[in-house]
C-alpha cells in the first residue's frame, strides 16, 4: 500500500510506500515544525481517499480521520482528559491556523502507530480511541 503525504500546502506530496519511509517523513516534518516553531498538520492520504491528519512537532499530537476524503464524519483521538483546554494549537501544512480541544490529545508515538497501521490498513486505525467530532 503507500500513502501521500502533505507536510506544506505550497510544496509537493510525497509518496510513502514503507514503514522506513513512512517514519523519515514523519521525523522530516516534526524537525521543520520544531525549527519554525509552529506544529504542523501534515495530511495523510490512502489510494481509496481516507484521510489521516496528524500533529507534528511535538510530543503530543491529535489525529483526525475522515473516509474518502474531506467531507464529514470526521474522527478526532480521544486523549486521557475530557477538557477542552489547554487548546493545542497548530497550522495545518503550515497554513491554516487550527486548535483542538485537549480532550484530542495523545502521546506522539500513539499517533505515530496509529499511521503505521493506516498504512498497512488504509481505514480507521484501531490502535487508538477515537470520539465523532
Amino acid at each position: 500500500m503507500s500513502l501521500r503525504i502533505t507536510s506544506h500546502e505550497d510544496g509537493p506530496s510525497g509518496v510513502i510506500g514503507n514503514a522506513v519511509q513512512l517514519d523519515e517523513a514523519l521525523r522530516t516534518a516534526s524537525e521543520k515544525a520544531r525549527t519554525e516553531k509552529k506544529l504542523n498538520g501534515v495530511i495523510i492520504e490512502a489510494n481509496n481517499g481516507n484521510r489521516l491528519l496528524l500533529v507534528v512537532g511535538s510530543e503530543e499530537t491529535v489525529l483526525v480521520f475522515n473516509f474518502g476524503g474531506e467531507d464529514p464524519p470526521y474522527y478526532a483521538s480521544k486523549g486521557m482528559s475530557n477538557n477542552d483546554e489547554p487548546l493545542m494549537t497548530c497550522y495545518i501544512t503550515f497554513q491554516h491556523h487550527t486548535e483542538f480541544p485537549r480532550k484530542h490529545v495523545i502521546p506522539f508515538a500513539d499517533g505515530v502507530k496509529a499511521v503505521h497501521q493506516f498504512l498497512d490498513t488504509d481505514d480507521l486505525p484501531t490502535c487508538v480511541n477515537w470520539e465523532e467530532s
